[in-house]
């Protein structure tokens, strides 16, 4: 005779005494996708606060900005440049750059080439092109083509 649980699995139908153990150990899938879609309104509903600050408030979201990219990821320094060139704060972006390119492996320098090739800083993205084959790898064909495709 099968022994069936409190709860019924709404997924397999199985009949289970713990519904959070039995989903992820049975369903990891089902709680990963869910995961997925919460961090997904996390994140809009956090850009669409970032928006309502830095229209209603520019002065404190620069402020915000400027913490924000005192974090120890490249990704959010990269986010901070981004969001400073946008707002025509140029000085601020920079100093991030040079922060990121000190400390930063070959994919935050790729990111900041490309920042500047879209900026159409032509010049100071192939300058930091060759210092980054020099720091990593001379022989890197990512930044050969991008030497290649920025004289073109």
């Amino acid at each position: 005779m099968i022994k069936m649980g409190k709860y019924k699995c709404p997924f397999c139908g199985e009949g289970v005494e713990d519904k959070e153990v039995h989903m992820k150990h049975m369903h990891p899938e089902i709680i990963e996708k869910e995961e997925m879609k919460m961090l997904n309104e996390i994140r809009r509903q956090q850009y669409f606060l970032m928006e309502k600050l830095k229209e209603k408030n520019p002065s404190l979201y620069t402020e915000f900005l400027e913490k924000l990219s005192e974090e120890d990821n490249i990704k959010i320094k990269i986010m901070c440049v981004k969001e400073f060139i946008l707002m025509n704060e140029m000085n601020k972006a920079e100093e991030i750059v040079f922060e990121v390119l000190e400390n930063g492996d070959k994919e935050a320098y790729m990111e900041i080439l490309i920042l500047y090739k879209n900026m159409g800083k032509k010049e100071r993205a192939i300058d930091l092109c060759k210092k980054a084959m020099e720091k990593f790898d001379k022989n890197r064909e990512e930044f050969k083509l991008f030497i290649e495709e920025m004289e073109d």
